[in-house]
């Protein structure tokens, strides 16, 4: 097909990447995830997104040809996917909430550190007879504002320090990764299983498979206690 050399590639917009940088910033506060998963009508979609095999979407031809892969996604499907999913969604949670705490940090840290500026301007800019100004037009007086940068410092660096004693309490770092590691071991076994790789290479692989699957799922159960 034939390309017009006199169209011009659109021109992205300056502000297109700050705006979805601040969408993605504010995501975590406004938009929460689940920490149970919850099987959506759209599962096999799901799956194809996370890279495994949807042997659904194949024809009725393909599927006759490969028909033991069919009943290995399958045996998968029943007894590996249920706890991949649900780590795999309690690892998303959990890195929401670490990421959320973040923010909280970021933006408390900048609070503070414009309301120090500002303490240091009314501080150093104020006269003999306490005014500061004219700023914007207006006059201050210096010790009033100084109280009240004051308050609101405190303020800010009470609430920081709240969201902190959070964090550590129910730290979610940890807990994001040890999910993430068990829910990439489970993704690990599914395609070891697909293609025959040991321990999955003998006659009782289904046996192995769930007994693989009950101790990864054990360490799991650890990770809240």
């Amino acid at each position: 097909m034939a390309v017009n050399a006199s169209q011009k590639p659109a021109k992205q917009s300056f502000f297109g990447p700050i705006t979805k940088g601040l969408l993605g910033f504010s995501k975590s506060f406004f938009v929460p995830v689940a920490k149970e998963w919850v099987d959506p009508p759209n599962l096999d979609e799901v799956l194809e997104n996370e890279g495994f095999i949807v042997a659904s979407s194949w024809d009725t031809a393909t599927q006759a040809k490969y028909s033991s892969v069919v009943q290995d996604i399958e045996v998968l499907k029943k007894y590996l996917m249920p706890i991949f999913l649900s780590y795999n969604q309690r690892a998303k949670y959990y890195q929401n909430g670490y990421f959320f705490y973040q923010r909280i940090f970021i933006i408390g840290a900048f609070l503070t550190t414009i309301l120090a500026v500002c303490s240091t301007y009314f501080s150093s800019s104020t006269g003999q007879n306490g005014l500061v100004g004219p700023l914007f037009g207006t006059v201050y007086h210096g010790n009033s504002m100084l109280e009240l940068f004051s308050v609101l410092t405190t303020i800010v660096s009470a609430i920081t320090g709240y969201f902190t004693i959070l964090s550590q309490k129910g730290d979610p770092r940890k807990r994001w990764s040890n999910y993430r590691r068990l829910a990439e071991d489970l993704r690990m076994t599914y395609f070891k299983f697909l293609t025959h790789q040991a321990p999955y290479d003998q006659p009782n692989r289904i046996d192995v498979l769930r007994q693989n699957v009950f101790e990864i799922r054990q360490k799991g159960r650890g990770i809240n206690a």
